[in-house]
């Protein structure tokens, strides 16, 4: 039963795919293998068994269908009109549709669209009020553009069945009711191609004496196409990861080809206008439309948030056991949503990196009228001044499933709310940090952007495993100190594996920390050595007699990479032993106990008493003193000493020496 009572937003469509398999592999597609414009593979062509979406599952979807859209998408992931049961889909969907919707939404390759399956189509759409908009995805006005952009050979094919099509509506005078679009997405391999692609398909349809126009699409279900414009020429910016490039390209394209008035109604969008590795937290982000307008159906039924899901990662529920809006409207769809609201574009996990594939914004009453009926009030009021500030909100803080953002920290956001102060940090540490927040949490600085350098043949480098940086690359680190984590690496800003540093590289950074960073701090002042900073990059067998050794992140990384050879241990100790450095001091120590150079480690360990007096180091000297007397090791950690790395590093390799 249709829920007319029910809230709506307006120009939503949903995407039902109707295939997961395609004959051509345009190459800024998911069915290529490789990603177009950054290194790394398709996640949809991951998936072993793709396949069309049978007429039953269809039915079963459709008939659980109780919203009203504006438009219905039978696309989705694939070709739609090489799944086998198209017809009978679309028959059952034009004949059941119980004013549920106005439009039919159809975006195809056409090199399957011969004669016989056009004439089914178009025979559909004679006797009925629903609309019909097919648009032909072409990309080139050659054979030789079509195989660079779609790897194909049938750009002739494509070119007979498409005008087949367009022709065939008007000789059945069906061109109020059938709408066509014949369209470019531009590309680097088309760019040349656009001023050809406009007089191709101008002659065409003026020789045909067709009505026509031509448009800039954006987004799915955004076009002018109507009963009086009933065919267009559509461009369309490439949606890429390096979307702020492929802006770019779009740009100067469509101005070099003097169309430049397709650009002059270009409305606010939510899009974003960044590459890939620009992409940070940004705290004016606005909410995505796609969470409330443009949801997808899987081939199975699954209702995943938008088309970005390629992963099928984010679904609400399978349409085959549910009713839309139980699902639509249900609790995990507001979270998302919320979620969005205030700047956690991590939950949904696929948000963050995206640059926003839906442009169209969501209007302000819906989104005031949604939360008032679905949540509450206040997170509307919170995201409008949200996006008006500069203020970095901690994503890990401003939890939507708890009481903490709304009510525990009310009088923090009442008297932000209030206030016309800019904060330059995060909002949340007004007074202290909050009694359950988590000193491991991403919001520390880490310790392998503030701490550790290594070199390879080709530079300096910091950072760890998963995220492996040049010296000159690396940014934010200030700002990280002081609890802006927004300049970061967007890989380091994802990150919730942070390593937290150790208390003197608090007391190192002291004067650059965030206030609210001091309680970790050791308070004696044990690190008042000027050390510069690290310039050199002399290498390996040059280093101990070189200017190098005068740095101790060169330093670092020789204790890091010869922790097993005695000689060179050796010659750093030699080096180090009046340092006065405790990082350096643990790191040398652990390589001088494993390599069970006892007699230097115990000097390093006297060394290290006297400038970080801490009680887990005197702990671990006086059971170093008796394993030296006994030759028994006691590996027992008191329990308070568990979490602190550096005592776990001596223990561990003095296990190891015993």
């Amino acid at each position: 039963m249709l829920k007319s009572d029910m809230f709506k937003f307006k120009n939503s469509l949903i995407t039902i795919s109707m295939s997961e398999i395609c004959n051509i592999k345009c190459k800024f597609c998911y069915h290529c293998e490789k990603l177009y414009d950054i290194d790394g593979k398709n996640v949809f062509l991951e998936k072993k068994d793709r396949k069309f979406m049978t007429f039953e599952v269809f039915k079963n979807i459709f008939d659980n269908l109780d919203y009203i859209f504006d438009e219905i998408d039978l696309t989705g992931y694939g070709e739609p009109v090489i799944n086998p049961d198209i017809i009978k889909i679309l028959k059952y969907c034009v004949e059941n549709s119980n004013n549920r919707f106005k439009k039919i939404f159809i975006s195809s390759n056409a090199l399957a669209l011969g004669n016989d399956l056009s004439d089914k189509i178009i025979d559909i759409f004679k006797n009925t009020h629903i609309k019909l908009h097919f648009l032909f995805s072409i990309n080139a006005s050659n054979q030789q553009t079509y195989y660079d952009v779609c790897g194909s050979n049938e750009y002739f094919e494509v070119e007979k069945n498409v005008g087949y099509f367009i022709n065939k509506v008007k000789e059945r005078k069906l061109d109020n009711n059938i709408f066509t679009t014949v369209q470019m997405v531009i590309v680097k391999e088309n760019m040349n191609d656009v001023k050809e692609f406009h007089k191709k398909w101008d002659c065409f349809f003026k020789s045909n004496n067709l009505i026509y126009d031509i448009e800039k699409a954006c987004a799915c279900g955004e076009t002018i196409v109507c009963e009086q414009t009933p065919n267009t020429i559509a461009y369309i910016v490439a949606i890429l990861a390096n979307q702020k490039t492929s802006n770019q390209i779009f740009e100067h394209v469509i101005k070099n080809a003097r169309m430049d008035f397709i650009l002059e109604n270009d409305e606010e969008s939510t899009r974003i206008n960044a590459d890939f590795n620009e992409i940070t937290d940004f705290s004016k982000r606005p909410a995505c439309s796609a969470l409330w307008k443009n949801p997808i159906v899987g081939v199975d039924g699954d209702l995943y948030i938008c088309s970005r899901d390629l992963a099928g990662n984010y679904s609400s529920g399978n349409l085959q056991d549910y009713k839309f809006t139980e699902l639509f409207f249900g609790k995990q769809m507001t979270l998302w949503r919320k979620n969005h609201m205030l700047g956690n574009f991590r939950d949904p996990g696929l948000c963050f990196y995206c640059g926003g594939y839906e442009a169209s914004l969501i209007d302000d009453e819906e989104l005031k009228e949604y939360f008032s009926l679905y949540d509450s009030i206040d997170t509307y009021y919170f995201y409008k001044k949200r996006i008006q500030t500069d203020v970095l909100f901690d994503y890990r803080y401003v939890e939507v499933n708890s009481d903490i953002f709304l009510e525990k920290e009310k009088k923090i956001f009442t008297e932000f709310f209030k206030s016309e102060k800019k904060y330059s940090n995060i909002i949340f540490m007004k007074n202290k940090l909050p009694d359950n927040l988590n000193i491991e949490s991403t919001i520390l600085p880490c310790s392998y952007l503030t701490d550790y350098r290594y070199f390879e043949k080709d530079g300096i480098y910091c950072g760890c495993e998963k995220n492996k940086l040049k010296i000159e690359d690396l940014t934010g680190v200030d700002e990280m100190l002081a609890g802006d984590n927004s300049k970061l690496n967007y890989k380091c800003l994802n990150c919730v594996d942070r390593l937290k540093p150790l208390k003197f590289s608090f007391q190192k950074n002291r004067e650059k920390l965030n206030k609210y960073w001091f309680e970790f701090t050791y308070e004696k002042e044990f690190f008042e050595k000027k050390l510069p900073d690290f310039i050199t990059q002399e290498f390996d067998n040059k280093f101990l007699n070189s200017e190098a050794a005068k740095f101790r992140e060169s330093y670092i990384r020789f204790l890091l990479k010869y922790d097993k050879n005695t000689e060179v241990l050796d010659k750093l100790y030699n080096n180090l032993l009046e340092c006065c450095d405790p990082y350096l001091y643990i790191l040398l120590l652990r390589a001088l106990l494993f390599n069970r150079m006892f007699s230097q480690a115990k000097n390093i360990l006297f060394k290290l008493q006297k400038i970080y007096p801490t009680d887990y180091i005197k702990e671990f000297a006086l059971k170093f003193d008796i394993f030296l007397k006994t030759g028994v090791f006691d590996n027992e950690i008191s329990e308070k000493y568990k979490k602190e790395e550096s005592l776990f590093m001596l223990f561990w390799a003095l296990g190891a020496a015993d």
